[in-house]
């Protein structure tokens, strides 16, 4: 199951304008507690075919996003090349060299509201975020690269625990 910032069919919620950017920080997110937000991205990620998933616009502000690209645009210092069937990437393999914008981005998404949000949206419960970022952190696809729909692996190596949902949120203006 995806959760992701891209394009799809029949699953796309856009959140542009849908709060005031005065109501929250560059850095902060809307109002994941509201009733009517977690329905509307719930009944969406159930209908979405072919596999459940939700296609999110506006849910960072693009400034924000813009700085965690800006930190990421120098390229990653140790980065791991993937160069595979399914894809062909760099990834990062230290997150303690993300800038403090990535470092921020990472904060929001394994917040409590967060979490929680994603696990009313998706049925799955519970959650528990993976600190290590095991084949996760950032990932960057260069011209001829590839990144197809797939998962890294169904079992944590470290926790043990399933890996049941992943979510992507794309730098690309």
């Amino acid at each position: 199951r995806i959760v992701g910032v891209g394009t799809a069919r029949g699953a796309a919620i856009n959140l542009h304008g849908s709060w005031a950017e005065h109501e929250r920080g560059a850095a902060e997110l809307p109002d994941l507690a509201d009733a009517g937000l977690r329905t509307r991205f719930r009944e969406a990620f159930a209908r979405a075919r072919p596999f459940p998933h939700v296609v999110v616009g506006g849910l960072f502000e693009t400034g924000f996003l813009r700085r965690v690209a800006a930190e990421f645009d120098g390229g990653l210092e140790g980065a791991r090349k993937i160069d595979n069937a399914r894809e062909r990437t760099f990834r990062s393999t230290d997150p303690a060299q993300f800038g403090p914008a990535t470092q921020r981005y990472f904060d929001l998404m394994h917040r409590h509201a967060m979490v929680d949000f994603l696990q009313e949206v998706s049925g799955i419960a519970p959650l528990i975020v993976d600190p290590l970022l095991m084949n996760g952190g950032l990932h960057e696809s260069r011209d001829g690269g590839r990144f197809a729909i797939h998962r890294d692996f169904n079992r944590h190596r470290q926790t043990m625990l399933d890996n049941a949902l992943i979510a992507i949120t794309y730098l690309n203006d």
